[in-house]
């Protein structure tokens, strides 16, 4: 673990970077009088594109969401976040961002929760192209099997509103015809915190649009680390933690005003 502390302007920043773990960084503002809070970033550690066109073929050891949207091909693409080591904190807010590498014109890319009845989706590990493979999510069946496979709650590709999805959107962003980081603004702080509070709850979110257009988006398992999707959540520390935090900038503050 490498640790690193900064005072500017009497406020004390500590920034963690913890390696091996879903958590990229972790950065603590503590500042008297102010409501504190911190900002960790997560990299997905599940995802999986559902196609029609490999309806049996698995896509979760694939680098990349195939297409989302598109004609001929209807597609939809779940990925799940691990927030178990924020057991303890309080969610105030988070930012989804995925890197669109191929775009073809412009698209409302939409953003749902997947329904509890699915919470049970596995992201396999087939690359591309993709093969059927047992036990593993795919366009027909939520788990493949050549004799007894498990549907989709509602419809094949998880695609049924109110049964496969919550009906209520999470968020909508358009995607131009540029690559780059694409962004959807997570306001129901609720479903974060049951992910957080009951990890057995998390079903994961899944990523949807219509039309013509495409829009092609890099996985977990992508070889660049910089390009995968990020969750960016902001939350609350324990009492606890925010008692340390305040002593030791308090006590960097000292140590720096005797050397003065």
């Amino acid at each position: 673990m490498n640790t690193s502390k900064t005072i500017i302007a009497g406020i004390a920043v500590l920034t963690v970077l913890l390696t091996g773990s879903s958590l990229i960084a972790d950065t603590v503002t503590f500042q008297e009088g102010v409501s504190n809070s911190v900002t960790g970033v997560y990299a997905g550690t599940e995802d999986n594109d559902l196609r029609s066109d490999y309806p049996d073929g698995n896509t979760g050891g694939n680098g990349a969401f195939g297409t989302i949207g598109g004609s001929g091909t209807n597609s939809n693409s779940i990925i799940r976040f691990d927030l178990s080591g924020l057991s303890g904190k309080t969610i105030t807010s988070a930012t989804l961002s995925l890197y669109a590498y191929s775009v073809s014109g412009n698209q409302a890319v939409n953003l749902y929760e997947v329904a509890a009845a699915n919470k049970d989706w596995v992201e396999g590990t087939s690359g591309w192209p993709p093969v059927a493979q047992a036990g593993s999510s795919c366009w027909n069946y939520r788990e493949y099997d050549a004799t007894t496979p498990t549907d989709w709650a509602g419809s094949a590709g998880c695609s049924t509103s109110g049964t496969d999805y919550v009906a209520d959107r999470l968020a909508q962003t358009w995607v131009l015809n540029t690559v780059q980081f694409y962004s959807w603004d997570i306001t129901r702080t609720t479903m974060l915190q049951s992910w957080v509070d009951s990890p057995s709850d998390n079903a994961g979110l899944l990523i949807s649009a219509g039309g013509s257009a495409r829009s092609s988006f890099y996985t977990s398992e992508h070889g660049t680390v910089s390009l995968r999707p990020m969750l960016e959540i902001t939350y609350t520390p324990e009492p606890a933690t925010m008692a340390l935090l305040s002593l030791g900038g308090i006590g960097v503050l000292l140590r720096r005003r005797r050397r003065s």
